[in-house]
């Protein structure tokens, strides 16, 4: 008698775990252990943020979303 192996390759989207904005920079960490950062100015709502209010960044819809 044989028995046959399959192996399945699953792959998981990273989705985001932490964000937070150090400066007019906002970063994000990932699931597999990236840290992406980019400047404020990139997104037309964070570009017009006080100081203040984009140190309030928060992660939404389980790591796909940042507010």
């Amino acid at each position: 008698m044989s028995t046959i192996t399959i192996e399945k390759d699953v792959s998981v989207e990273p989705t985001a775990i932490r964000a937070w904005a150090e400066g007019r920079t906002i970063y994000i960490e990932l699931t597999d252990g990236r840290i992406i950062g980019f400047p404020e100015d990139r997104f037309k709502i964070l570009k017009n943020a006080t100081d203040e209010q984009l140190k309030e960044v928060t992660l939404r819809l389980d790591g796909y979303a940042l507010r």
